[in-house]
């Protein structure tokens, strides 16, 4: 546990809530009402757009922008690159979420389309997601499911080198969560495993992140990390309060799953976790 690091950081909770950052969404299908409610519940104002008609100047006057490929088509990469591209015009941080990149040949080469054309400035995915975007193959890709391999120092390099080969801060979701900017690495170890038993959990981070990360500029990196550590912290938290209050109600996880509660009580933390939970509770280390 890294109190000091978690006090530095704890502070954008309170900022979130004041400033309440417009949060441009183009989104999936599956799990966009999730999505929006997610950064709801942290402070932010979510705005779901993909036509190309419009989203360009959505992106103008929001703070922050998403992209999440996870039901992707053409006129959506479309709306995204346009997008990507008035963001970055405008110095609006870009979080790009490249769901099921590997798992098949439109997706990986939509991905490097976006990395190439937009330039995000956070990726947030699970390992199998992030070596795609390396031509890693990973044997254990498994659609939109992350990986269940564990992480090693091979993993965290190539993390690192894709983050060098991007600019892009990198979140790699999973047992363990690696935050990753150049040669700053931290490693997340709250978490549940419930959080798999619920579609989107990831897209509701990179919700989460981008909801942070509008409090700030695209330039600036060191602040765009602290966004990223901040929201994973918070997906990781929530996802063990929740799982706690559960087995507090005397529901057997053993025999039982009451997955239904364990969703709502997601949002309730997400809402309700404060400076001194977030310091209590966070569990991160400097790799």
């Amino acid at each position: 546990m890294n109190n000091e690091l978690l006090e530095r950081i704890s502070d954008i909770l309170i900022d979130v809530r004041n400033k309440k950052p417009i949060v441009h969404c183009i989104t999936n299908n599956v799990t966009i009402n999730d999505c929006a409610n997610a950064i709801l519940s942290v402070g932010g104002s979510p705005i779901m757009t993909n036509s190309i008609k419009e989203t360009e100047e959505v992106t103008s006057f929001s703070n922050s922008l998403l992209l999440n490929i996870g039901t992707l088509n053409d006129q959506q990469i479309d709306s995204m690159i346009l997008s990507g591209k008035k963001a970055k015009s405008l110095n609006i941080p870009i979080v790009f979420d490249p769901v099921a990149s590997g798992a098949t040949k439109y997706r990986t080469e939509s991905s490097k389309k976006i990395l190439k054309d937009v330039k995000p400035d956070i990726i947030r995915g699970n390992i199998s997601e992030i070596k795609s975007l390396l031509d890693i193959n990973d044997d254990m890709q498994r659609g939109v499911d992350a990986s269940n391999k564990n992480y090693d120092e091979s993993t965290i390099n190539n993390i690192i080198k894709l983050s060098n080969e991007t600019n892009s801060i990198i979140v790699a979701t999973g047992k363990i969560d690696i935050i990753c900017f150049k040669k700053n690495v931290f490693l997340i170890k709250n978490g549940s495993k419930l959080l798999s038993y619920i579609t989107g959990t990831g897209c509701m981070l990179s919700s989460i992140i981008s909801c942070y990360s509008g409090l700030f500029q695209s330039n600036d990196k060191n602040n765009l990390l602290k966004s990223s550590l901040i929201g994973t912290l918070i997906m990781g938290i929530s996802g063990e309060l929740s799982e706690k209050k559960i087995k507090e109600s005397n529901i057997s996880l053993s025999t039982r799953i009451n997955i239904g509660t364990f969703h709502s009580e997601l949002f309730n933390n997400f809402y309700n976790i404060d400076k001194d939970v977030l310091v209590n509770v966070g569990k991160i280390e400097k790799y």
